[in-house]
């Protein structure tokens, strides 16, 4: 099973199920040149949410966090 979201800036993940092992999804998420590997329904969850806020945030000139906005 493979599906392919696009997000707010115009980056795709690819998302590639490789197993079900003790009721449970494994597999890799690939962003760009990235390959994210998780074992869980949970650990895929908590990837997506951290490469969502990873697209929406920049530093300011004294390296602080500072969301863009489109």
């Amino acid at each position: 099973m493979q599906k392919t979201d696009s997000m707010n800036s115009g980056k795709e993940i690819h998302i590639s199920m490789t197993g079900r092992e003790h009721n449970t999804w494994q597999g890799i998420i690939v962003e760009g040149e990235q390959t994210i590997p998780f074992s869980s329904e949970l650990e895929l969850l908590l990837l997506m949410e951290e490469l969502l806020e990873q697209s929406n945030k920049s530093t300011d000139d004294e390296g602080r966090a500072v969301r863009v906005e489109d």
